[in-house]
């Protein structure tokens, strides 16, 4: 169903003349931010229009091959930068295959995100802009090197204008980093790099908070049968503690692939090298603080009622 509503908007920009995208779970014309700010929509768009294929199959079967290719080269960019070390940077790329391919069982599943929805602009983030910006935030962060600022401010740019969380996702993974590195490394050096980093990104927020007022209000589900996949979607996705006071975490599910078990088991270990890894750093600081940010029942509702809308 979001596929095809997703759909409505590409081909809204594809069609010559006015005409409005129809939210297919209604049937009523759907207000979205991506009517003003949908940066990748256009991109979905303009290359429908120049290669004279329709965007459905530009979306369901040439888009999805190529932005897996590009994501593993992306993910093979971060992992190499962050253990400088090409044998170990192969090693995690193809224990990020396994993953994915065999923990596909769900809608909401890794795999099927990766496999299934890569070519929607919510998805591209993480697996294709957020590592290559995370890459050249390293990179900044070691050498201070203008063109890896510059690198990174135009993938600041990109993520919000791509979708509205680009920048929420970008903060927790730079946020949790650079409060670690900051409690191992205080100097003026890296405060001025982090600000660097930071002020960008903090002043980008304009466009989301414009974004907001393009949101469709919400909606009732009428017919059963979409009442029940809802729910049974919000089951899988959250731990339900309180419904009146509106506590819960994360579902336990989230992380239940064995490989991210094991990465969680293993990584406490990580604290051996983060005196002078800053690779340790973030591999332990992001993997620590999403768990405690999502499997905790005070943050959690935070961190929804601000993404909630998207």
């Amino acid at each position: 169903m979001d596929f095809w509503h997703y759909l409505a908007f590409v081909r809204k920009w594809a069609t010559p003349g006015p005409r409005l995208p129809i939210d297919v779970r209604l049937g009523t014309p759907a207000l979205s931010f991506r009517d003003i700010f949908g940066g990748w929509v256009l991109v979905q768009s303009l290359l429908s229009v120049l290669s004279k294929v329709d965007p459905i199959d530009i979306s369901a079967w040439w888009l999805p091959p190529i932005l897996m290719t590009v994501s593993y080269l992306c993910f093979y960019g971060l992992a190499e930068t962050l253990f400088r070390n090409r044998n170990a940077a192969i090693l995690s790329a193809l224990v990020q295959l396994v993953n994915l391919a065999v923990y596909t069982n769900g809608d909401d599943s890794l795999g099927h995100v990766f496999f299934a929805r890569i070519n929607e602009d919510k998805f591209l983030l993480p697996f294709v802009l957020l590592p290559v910006a995370t890459l050249f935030m390293i990179r900044y962060l070691r050498s201070g090197h203008r063109g890896d600022l510059a690198c990174l401010l135009l993938l600041s740019l990109a993520l919000p204008l791509s979708h509205p969380l680009g920048l929420v996702e970008a903060g927790l993974t730079f946020g949790f980093f650079f409060l670690f590195h900051l409690s191992l490394k205080q100097s003026r050096e890296t405060a001025v790099r982090l600000a660097h980093i930071l002020l960008p990104l903090v002043l980008l927020l304009v466009i989301p908070l414009v974004e907001k007022r393009f949101v469709a209000k919400p909606y009732t589900i009428g017919n059963e049968q979409a009442r029940a996949r809802y729910e049974r979607l919000h089951q899988n996705r959250l731990l339900i503690l309180d419904w009146e006071h509106n506590k819960y975490t994360a579902h336990p599910k989230l992380i239940g692939s064995p490989v991210t078990i094991a990465a969680l088991v293993l990584a406490p270990l990580l604290l051996f090298y983060v005196n002078e890894n800053i690779g340790a750093q973030f591999l332990f600081a992001n993997s620590m603080g999403l768990v405690l940010l999502l499997y905790n029942a005070l943050l959690a509702p935070l961190l929804g009622r601000l993404i909630t809308p998207w």
